[in-house]
């Protein structure tokens, strides 16, 4: 445990330190990222949503008239419920009661009616003040008035317009079926809960009037349908009750009538009590078969509800009652199988083999309701063929009396039974039409719709606080793929393992060591003006290096680099100078014949130089030999030759080196980059040791590599790697002698991340300040 905090320590620093060093990657993403969220979410439409609570219950009224229904199960029904008011018929209605159908394209214009009596069509507007023309496809015009209706011909128009104004607008009327899905889709119906009879309603719209009109218009049409479908039995119950009133009414007048004539023809007023008795029992025993053969006939009907029609649902059979438990038992079956296909269908087709299965199992139900049905219609009958036959006997004793006693028996005996028919459909008429007027159907409105007031989208804080989360998350993993993708040196560390050459200096970047300033080329290539800084510093560390480098008195370097810009004219410029300064005859000699430098760095012309001594003999060495300071000289390149590598080749080029060898203490040569041009390649023959320059945070390490397998290959003397232009960040975490230089002299380490960012801002500021006060 005590060994393992140093490595999480180490692991946590060098995160910090990589995104220290690439924090401009994490605040351009994040920056960019956190802007589009942030334009997108004030921009983005706003959306309002209403929304509305129903309960799901028994049906008022409707338990003694529907009895089987309270068998049911309380969450299935509110499944079944919630289907009905997602159903297409459902918000087609809501389509056409709110109009949604009709289209302007002007927001100003409202519609309250647009009913036609033709299919529609694109319509054109026109108003000035409180008049307008409206002109349909068929170029008939109507003249309206504004949040006046207007109905002619059945057709009725009802719009409203801007008043102090006159304009054209366009009105498209589509069909009902292809606004149907897009109210689906912005409708949301679900239940409060899992055991819960509560239904959450809401719809979602740009206009928040219009989302409270489709969800209150969604609860009127539903509650209409409810309280049509389970008052549906009872209507058609009332039909058949008066139609049968009606015959038996007239059927008691006439035998009452034909009573009242015997009576005073005969002269027969009251029949004995024997007689009487008997009446009294056939009328009991035709009406417990007239009873039965309404049982019979609700049977039927439910029969042929579910035989005649494949598709019918509970919903189509619940309108019929049959007072019977093996019914109400396999009907719950039903719906529940009802249900479960529903909610199959909605994510599978009707060919799907669960579909296929749960159809199958409906069908079997369906059958067994069939047989059950079949049997209680069956003891029915049996009941009601008894009931005859006792009905026969007593007949046959009332035709054993006189002919004047049984004329006057079998009319009383039909005007008694006459009157207990009517009397017993008008209480079953009665009771009907109280059913029916007291069914308000199962479903209760607890919270209308109400106008939604503040936008449910976009949420602007949790919007907000995604995309910052988003953005944050999308700087890091910039910052960790830049990093993971970036080859480039940055340290020696990086180079740890794949070459394996020793680093002799690091220099660190010149304008972070001069104050953060840009430098001329002058100012960065000479260490001249500074006699205490890290820049000198780094350069005395790489003179030491290279006063032990090799075996004896190493004095001739060749300076190259992987590629061109990265700084080795301008070590090799500094060195030498630095070699200068502790006493040691030093001379730099520019063998980059294509693109010098170092006449630039000295501030002279290129010519006379070193190509102009090799192609004229009569140019002499001290012709082309200029002095700087105080041990310190150099060859500038000359004119640009057409062959710089052949020339560069020649044995003169070679004696001329040697000279400086036995002449100077340290000859420095600087040449074009080994990667681009083979002239480092035939220069590294002539000197006792090869410097790599390698530019931090731009050099790859591939290409290193290739340099130095390059210089291998020809047996170059490689004395090591020079980093240039590291950054101090770069250096900080690792420890390197320059982090302790500034510690030890009390000087201020050149500003890094934000510090040199906020530096950057502060030095433009003032530098814009001056211009405007100058």
């Amino acid at each position: 445990m005590a060994q393992a905090r140093p490595q999480k320590e180490v692991l946590f620093s060098e995160l910090i330190q990589i995104f220290n060093r690439r924090i401009h990657y994490f605040f351009s993403v994040f920056v960019v990222i956190f802007i589009v969220g942030l334009v997108s979410t004030l921009t983005r439409e706003r959306i309002y949503q209403a929304s509305a609570k129903l309960e799901i219950g028994e049906p008022v009224g409707q338990r003694d008239f529907l009895g089987y229904l309270s068998s049911l199960g309380q969450a299935r029904r509110v499944d079944t419920e919630i289907e009905i008011i997602k159903s297409r018929s459902i918000i087609a209605e809501v389509v056409r009661r709110l109009h949604l159908n009709v289209i302007p394209d002007d927001p100003r214009l409202k519609v309250y009616a647009f009913d036609l009596t033709r299919p529609g069509g694109s319509y054109i507007l026109r108003w000035k003040g409180n008049t307008a023309w409206l002109k349909g496809p068929d170029h008939q015009q109507w003249e309206l008035h504004n949040g006046v209706v207007f109905q002619k011909d059945g057709m009725r128009f009802q719009l409203e317009w801007p008043e102090a104004a006159s304009g054209v607008a366009s009105i498209r009327v589509v069909p009902v079926e292809n606004v149907v899905p897009r109210i689906s889709g912005n409708l949301e119906v679900k239940k409060a809960g899992t055991m819960s009879n509560i239904v959450w309603i809401s719809y979602r719209d740009t206009d928040p009037v219009r989302a409270m009109n489709v969800v209150n218009t969604l609860l009127d049409v539903y509650r209409q349908k409810n309280r049509e479908k389970w008052s549906q039995a009872a209507s058609q119950t009332l039909q058949f009750l008066e139609k049968q009133i009606e015959r038996t009414r007239a059927s008691l007048e006439m035998v009452e009538s034909q009573l009242d004539r015997w009576r005073e023809k005969t002269g027969y007023v009251q029949l004995s009590g024997e007689v009487s008795n008997i009446i009294d029992r056939l009328s009991d025993f035709e009406m417990r078969k007239v009873e039965l053969e309404m049982r019979e006939r609700e049977v039927n009907s439910l029969l042929e509800a579910l035989t005649h029609s494949e598709n019918n649902t509970l919903s189509t059979v619940s309108s019929i009652s049959v007072d019977d438990p093996i019914v109400n038992s396999l009907l719950q079956r039903l719906t529940d199988l009802e249900v479960q296909k529903g909610a199959l269908l909605a994510e599978y087709t009707e060919a799907h083999p669960a579909v296929q299965n749960i159809q199958a199992r409906i069908r079997e139900t369906r059958e067994k309701i069939v047989d059950v049905l079949n049997g209680v219609r069956d003891g029915i009958r049996k009941k009601k063929q008894s009931l005859s036959r006792i009905i026969a006997r007593y007949d046959a004793q009332l035709r054993a009396l006189p002919e004047a006693e049984r004329r006057l028996a079998r009319l009383e005996r039909m005007a008694k039974v006459n009157e207990g028919i009517y009397t017993y459909l008008l209480q079953k008429h009665e009771e009907t039409r109280i059913a029916k007027a007291a069914t308000l159907g199962n479903a209760r409105v607890i919270d209308p719709a109400v106008l939604p007031r503040t936008p449910v989208e976009p949420r602007v804080g949790r919007s907000l606080m995604m995309f910052f989360a988003l953005a944050f998350l999308f700087g890091v993993t910039a910052v960790l793929l830049a990093e993971h993708l970036d080859d480039t040196a940055r340290t020696p560390e990086d180079l740890q393992g794949r070459v394996n050459i020793p680093v002799l200096g690091i220099i660190p970047l010149a304008s972070e060591v001069s104050g953060g300033k840009r430098l001329s080329r002058r100012d960065v290539c000479l260490i001249k003006s500074r006699r205490k800084d890290v820049f000198l510093e780094s350069m005395r560390t790489l003179r030491t290096n290279l006063k032990y480098l090799g075996e004896g008195t190493v004095n001739s370097f060749l300076v190259t680099s992987p590629g061109g810009m990265e700084g080795k004219s301008t070590v090799t410029v500094n060195i030498a100078y630095a070699c200068a300064v502790a006493g040691l005859k030093s001379v730099v000699v520019d063998c980059d014949l294509r693109k010098p430098v170092v006449h630039r760095i000295f501030g002279v012309k290129r010519t006379p130089g070193l190509t102009d001594f090799i192609v004229d003999p009569e140019v002499g060495k001290e012709g082309i030999i200029r002095h700087f300071s105080d041990n310190l000289s150099f060859v500038t390149a000359g004119e640009k030759p057409p062959n710089p590598t052949e020339l560069l080749n020649t044995d003169s080029v070679k004696r001329f080196i040697e000279e400086l060898k036995r002449e100077f203490d340290m000859v420095f040569i600087d040449s074009p980059p080994v990667l681009a041009v083979a002239d480092a390649l035939v220069l590294s023959s002539l000197v006792e040791q090869v410097l790599v320059v390698v530019e931090a945070r731009r050099t790859r390490v591939s290409e290193v590599e290739n340099t130095i397998n390059m210089l291998k290959n020809v047996s170059a003397p490689i004395g090591g790697i020079v980093f240039n232009r590291v950054r101090y960040k770069d250096l900080h975490p690792y420890g390197y002698n320059y982090y302790y230089y500034y510690e030890y002299t009390g000087e201020e380490p050149p500003p890094t991340g934000l510090k040199r960012i906020a530096k950057r801002v502060k030095r433009e500021v003032e530098r814009v300040k001056r211009r405007y006060e100058g």
